[in-house]
């Protein structure tokens, strides 16, 4: 396998697992919304053990969007690598360099965002 199908096979397997998360992190959302506004309120125990299932998620999402970062890094490379020196791009692979940037751009923007949604989850608790 080449360097560059391998690059896109990981990248498509962070973008699945991404995607898993972050459905994995809306359920627990919803989750969170339901025990909120339940009419008798839940227990510390309870919100407890729901926060704590969120922070494990937010660490697993920040985790793989930084993966996700690596991955188009190393596609950036490659492709620049092989621009640079003639080789061809095939045809199912052909993908501008600035799309790989844009994403970087969204990955860094919701990595800073899991961080502040973790540092306030816990007001929760309260």
């Amino acid at each position: 396998m080449c360097d560059l199908e391998l690059a896109w096979k990981t990248f498509d397997f962070h973008s699945e697992n991404i995607a898993k998360l972050e459905s994995d992190h809306l359920d627990n959302l919803n989750k969170l919304n339901v025990l909120l506004k339940k009419q008798v309120p839940a227990t510390r125990h309870q919100k407890v053990n729901l926060v704590n299932k969120i922070i494990a998620c937010c660490n697993k999402l920040e985790s793989s969007y930084l993966k996700h970062v690596h991955c188009l890094n190393e596609l950036i490379k490659i492709y620049t690598y092989r621009n640079l020196h003639g080789i061809a791009i095939p045809v199912e692979h052909i993908t501008d360099i600035q799309f790989f940037n844009e994403l970087k751009s969204v990955n860094a923007t919701l990595i800073e965002e899991i961080k502040v949604y973790k540092s306030k989850i816990y007001e929760v608790l309260d």
